[in-house]
């Protein structure tokens, strides 16, 4: 079995029972603190979400070649906010198309986008939590503008409460002026927001364990 590191292979030995989640904790081990295995790839093939969660209860074949790259916590967590920081910026800028679709009745249309701007704000409570675990860190206490994020996080939920009960109505005005009126604000705090939360994390780190 051939396992490399960031491109070089490792001289050390590895027990052929092992699984590939044991392989991928002992090469951790000899990573910095604030390290951590960020890609894990077999035979050129890079795995993903549940097929990398499926291997890696599976001992690798002794002719498998293992290509594990590290990455720093601080650099993984402030890319992983930067890209939900976009995803935020994406569905407010069809907002307005929201609110047209809702006042013209066009519920279908609507749905369609209210839904993604739904998945993006769970993205964006899910990577804030992520982010707080790998670090040990608890995010939702930095400041922002004079308010910890936590206060930021309950008014999303709030909205997102308000905009379910409008939908849940059928209260299409309620709903439309929550996007022409509200939403846009509270995606724009959250872009500057997320952005700022990144670069106190790139520029002020601490040490964490390994995803993998």
């Amino acid at each position: 079995m051939i396992v490399t590191l960031d491109g070089e292979r490792l001289a050390g030995e590895f027990a052929p029972e092992c699984t590939l989640q044991a392989l991928v904790d002992e090469v951790r081990r000899g990573l910095a603190k604030d390290a951590l295995i960020v890609t894990v790839a077999v035979n050129g093939e890079r795995l993903l979400d549940d097929e990398l969660s499926e291997r890696l209860t599976a001992r690798p074949r002794p002719d498998d070649q293992i290509d594990l790259e590290s990455g720093s916590a601080a650099a993984l967590t402030a890319d992983a906010l930067r890209d939900v920081s976009d995803q935020i910026a994406e569905v407010g800028g069809f907002q307005k198309q929201i609110a047209d679709d809702l006042n013209a009745g066009k519920v279908a249309e609507a749905v369609q986008r209210v839904g993604r701007f739904v998945q993006a704000w769970q993205s964006c409570q899910q990577t804030v939590a992520q982010s707080s675990r790998l670090l040990h860190r608890d995010l939702t206490q930095h400041e922002y503008a004079g308010r910890p994020i936590g206060a930021y996080l309950d008014e999303v939920v709030e909205k997102l409460r308000e905009l379910r009960d409008a939908l849940d109505a059928r209260d299409l005005v309620l709903a439309a002026d929550l996007f022409h009126y509200e939403m846009p604000d509270l995606c724009e705090t959250w872009r500057g927001l997320l952005a700022d939360l990144a670069d106190s994390i790139h520029t002020d780190p601490m040490p964490s364990a390994s995803a993998l």
